[in-house]
């Protein structure tokens, strides 16, 4: 099986609150038919909690010192946005306000702090 080096692309999203990276990587080999990301496989065990917004998958993982987000659009098979946060909620809120402005622009007036108590966060 012949091999193909992963190449990304970023782009930079500025929003009142904070700089959204959006990350487009191509993988070697196809993420057709695919429904995991690369990078959740390689993710230290921990406690994960996902949900799923407007083709987006928003994922959240316990660390040792702190919650990594991840930030998954499933149909491009492409993460757009990692970060840490101290808490969950923090980092459940932080996973919705990029997916919203990633989606609807920095000029959105949907909150994301109710979003992320409104979406069903299921084990993962």
């Amino acid at each position: 099986m012949p091999s193909a080096k992963a190449v990304e692309s970023s782009t930079t999203i500025q929003t009142g609150l904070a700089s959204v990276r959006a990350v487009d990587v191509e993988p070697a080999g196809s993420c057709e038919g695919r429904r995991e990301p690369k990078i959740l496989p390689v993710m230290a065990e921990g406690q994960r909690q996902q949900a799923e917004w407007q083709g987006l998958r928003l994922v959240v993982e316990a660390r040792p010192t702190h919650w990594q987000v991840f930030v998954y659009e499933v149909q491009k098979c492409e993460v757009l946005h990692t970060e840490q946060q101290a808490t969950a909620d923090a980092a459940k809120c932080a996973a919705l306000e990029v997916a919203v402005a990633y989606l609807y622009g920095p000029g959105s007036d949907l909150k994301p702090e109710v979003l992320a108590g409104m979406l069903e966060w299921e084990p993962y």
